[in-house]
């Protein structure tokens, strides 16, 4: 009901009168009538509207990514060096601008960067310092989700590759980062939604040209023009909700290429169609770079109990298996 009548308000030529006589598109498509609205254009016609769309969404994309992956790593330090101290300050020190609010810690970037200081040059008035305060502002939660995402991946993961010579990089880009994607992903869409609504972190940073559509929303509903500022009220919802829709099928999309990407699903393709197999690691040939398998259950006739198939593996892929069990270390290769 509330989004309706908000919806409602943005065709409605007087405020607060919801009668049929009182609609009108002007505050949707007008071309910037000088008896209407002091001049301004409709919201779909608006530069200076469409430039803060523009804004709040690359404000928001850059930030939730960069957040998110630098959540990863702190993630990842935090629980491999659980209870040393050095995870502990990391913990400690990610979770500090959760403390602070948020006008009072845009007001701290503003006094530390309208200045040079050192080497550093005076920020103020670019977009990149908005960008910072809204990194720094969301790593404790991008640093929860990271943590979350840790605990769940086992450590003799990254230990059996490590046995097998597999870098750090490799193993962090190998299993890792493909485990951890869907906490990520989630921390992502988190900071995604909050940035698109944010207000009280950024007002004091933007300027003209760096101005978002929250920004824009306070500044119309200063000036008295309700249906602006709901029309751009309108106009974040719908951008996020589609931001959201993109997100959860990029989720789904990874979790099924990952799916498929496993040992048991590479098998399949080379089984006829049809097959019913449970399939029984026993011996990979680090030379020819072939996995044998035996079939240890079949209702196709052609195909035998302990039959072996081979699986060939690309050198550039990881597969951590036990060789005696039969059991994959590895979900992925």
């Amino acid at each position: 009901m509330p989004l309706t009548l908000l919806l409602w308000q943005t065709f409605t030529l007087y405020p607060n009168d919801y009668s049929f006589n009182n609609l009108t598109v002007l505050f949707w498509i007008s071309k910037g009538d000088a008896q209407f609205a002091e001049g301004e254009a409709g919201i779909l016609r608006n530069t200076a509207i469409l430039r803060a769309a523009w804004n709040s969404i690359r404000l928001a994309l850059i930030s939730s990514a960069t957040a998110g992956f630098l959540g990863i790593f702190i993630g990842y330090a935090v629980v491999k060096g659980r209870n040393t101290r050095l995870a502990n300050s990391v913990e400690q020190i990610s979770f500090l601008p959760y403390l602070v609010p948020g006008i009072a810690f845009g007001a701290l970037y503003l006094s530390l960067f309208t200045h040079r200081i050192g080497p550093f040059p005076a920020l103020y008035g670019i977009f990149f310092l908005v960008d910072l305060v809204c990194i720094s502002k969301n790593l404790p939660f991008t640093g929860r989700a990271g943590i979350s995402s840790m605990l769940q991946i086992g450590n003799e993961l990254e230990e059996a590759s490590e046995v097998t010579g597999a870098r750090w990089f490799r193993r962090f880009r190998k299993i890792i980062l493909p485990l951890s994607i869907k906490g990520s992903l989630s921390g992502f869409l988190l900071v995604f939604i909050m940035m698109m609504k944010e207000l009280a972190l950024i007002i004091l940073l933007v300027t003209p040209e760096t101005r978002t559509l929250t920004t824009m929303t306070f500044r119309y509903q200063e000036q008295g023009y309700v249906q602006f500022s709901s029309a751009i009220s309108v106009l974040i919802i719908f951008i996020v909700l589609a931001g959201n829709l993109i997100t959860k099928k990029i989720m789904v999309s990874l979790l099924q290429k990952r799916k498929d990407n496993t040992l048991e699903a590479r098998i399949q393709t080379i089984l006829p169609t049809g097959a019913e197999t449970v399939i029984q690691a026993r011996h990979f040939d680090s030379e020819s770079r072939e996995v044998t398998f035996n079939i240890l259950l079949t209702r196709e006739e052609e195909w035998k109990v302990g039959q072996e198939v081979f699986l060939y593996i690309p050198p550039e892929e990881i597969l951590l298996f036990d060789g005696d069990t039969g059991r994959l270390i590895s979900p992925e290769i």
